[in-house]
């Protein structure tokens, strides 16, 4: 008998629990998608952060409706991180974690 623990920010099920917006998979090791309801039309920014709150990742994107978003996380280094969709005053992030 065996005992599964998820976490509601790091576990890739729990992640997608989360209609608004999501990254899978989580943990990643080239690319993260990103997808969900918040990714409808207009522009964004994507901006990954480490746990220090330094900057390593920037990329504006148009959203369609029905749209997902690849990111090229392959160059950074094993970690937790967060991926933060910025759109005029409004701001989700979610922590995922880069092996």
């Amino acid at each position: 008998r065996s005992i599964k623990f998820t976490s509601p920010i790091l576990g890739q099920e729990a992640v997608h629990q989360n209609k608004a917006f999501h990254l899978s998979p989580n943990p990643t090791t080239d690319f993260a998608v990103l997808g969900g309801s918040e990714l409808k039309d207009g522009n964004f920014s994507i901006r990954v952060t480490d746990l220090q709150g330094r900057l390593v990742l920037q990329k504006p994107f148009r959203a369609l409706p029905g749209n997902e978003c690849a990111i090229d996380v392959s160059s950074l280094p094993s970690g937790i991180y967060f991926c933060s969709l910025i759109r005029e005053n409004q701001t989700r992030s979610i922590k995922f974690i880069k092996k």
